[in-house]
């Protein structure tokens, strides 16, 4: 498969993963060629209703974004540095209406720095948008996030404060690189490469299911990449119970014992403030886990 990167490698994959916040898991995962557009594997808006998507720019389209507003679905996804509607509307981060000429977003006269909140129009959709203007540190430069979250319910630093939830899918990525094998594969057979990926792939998927559930079980709170690093200790024994016909209970009551005693997160105080915990993405054991141990530390 050819890549974007031929100067370095001769091929290159891209996995194209949709997550599910709320459980902490992998719903969909495809491979294809990473010079392949990330369009095609969007979710289907028709199965949004009510549910908050959130992508990154390569799944930018405005009438794939009405489609999910018509079907009930809700959405923060950043925008191409390209665009440029008509801004019909300016806010600040209060959310107070700031006076404002209609003009296009590329005639506005804002620094690199400044945070703005638009009201803001297409030619092709009559869907009602917002946009937010955000410093880009990585980019260094303006960034731009859409999103038809409501403003009285979402003012802009919490559209953006929630966007950031999106980082768990880099976490997902990078448990999958630093502890799953899944870097650099040193064949050019493609069916071992797939075979090699779809083995790193379902190896987290097993290890995150193996967390999740000490978390669920021990009522505790787990983490995920303390597991998989230290899978050396553990998966093997899992290996070993699920090939017994006998299955011994003890040996995965063993290895439970050892993810809840040296898996655990380090920072409750940090979990509570992030914005996984305020929005109610923890679960409610571990919400009462963390005032638990705050109490503790605070007595």
């Amino acid at each position: 498969m050819s890549g974007r990167f031929t100067k370095t490698a001769p091929a290159a994959i891209e996995c194209h993963l949709t997550m599910d916040l709320v459980k902490g898991v992998a719903n969909y995962i495809a491979l294809d060629a990473d010079k392949e557009s990330e369009k095609n594997y969007r979710p289907s808006e028709k199965g949004l209703k009510e549910t908050l998507v959130m992508m990154d720019a390569g799944y930018f389209d405005i009438g794939y974004l009405e489609k999910i507003s018509k079907s009930g679905g809700f959405f923060i996804v950043r925008a191409k540095a390209n665009i440029n509607p008509l801004v019909v509307a300016k806010y600040n981060k209060m959310g107070t209406k700031l006076s404002h000429k209609e003009m296009k977003l590329k005639e506005l006269k804002t620094k690199n720095h400044d945070f703005v909140d638009m009201d803001v129009k297409w030619a092709k959709t009559n869907t009602p948008l917002r946009i937010i203007q955000f410093y880009d540190r990585k980019r260094k430069g303006k960034g731009y996030l859409i999103t038809n979250l409501d403003r009285d319910q979402f003012k802009g630093n919490k559209v953006l404060s929630l966007y950031g939830l999106r980082w768990q899918i880099e976490l997902f990525f990078k448990e999958l690189k630093s502890f799953c094998s899944l870097k650099k594969v040193n064949t050019g057979n493609a069916n071992i490469v797939k075979t090699l990926i779809w083995a790193s792939i379902l190896t987290l998927i097993v290890k995150r299911y193996v967390a999740l559930s000490v978390c669920i079980l021990w009522q505790t709170i787990i983490s995920t990449q303390k597991t998989c690093r230290s899978s050396l200790c553990w998966f093997p024994k899992l290996m070993n119970y699920l090939n017994s016909d006998e299955q011994d209970m003890r040996l995965l009551d063993e290895i439970f014992i050892f993810i809840s005693k040296n898996c655990g997160r380090s920072n409750t105080k940090r979990d509570k403030e992030t914005e996984m915990f305020t929005s109610g993405l923890i679960p409610y054991f571990q919400i009462k886990h963390l005032e638990s141990e705050l109490h503790k530390k605070r007595a």
